[in-house]
């Protein structure tokens, strides 16, 4: 879980810059599931609160 934590926290870094606070305390939260998710939609998402608004079903 923490690796892909991890790869999720430097794409997002890459493609958003910084990290906001409320953005870190997600990944942290997040759940293998959520990770997967939110590594998939990457490309695909217009910023960072849009991202991190998606949820699991």
């Amino acid at each position: 879980l923490q690796k892909t934590r991890t790869i999720l926290n430097k794409l997002l870094r890459r493609r958003f810059g910084d990290l906001p606070d409320w953005a870190v305390n997600r990944l942290e939260q997040a759940n293998t599931e959520q990770l997967e998710l939110w590594a998939e939609q990457i490309f695909d998402a217009n910023d960072l609160a849009a991202l991190l608004n998606m949820t699991a079903d």
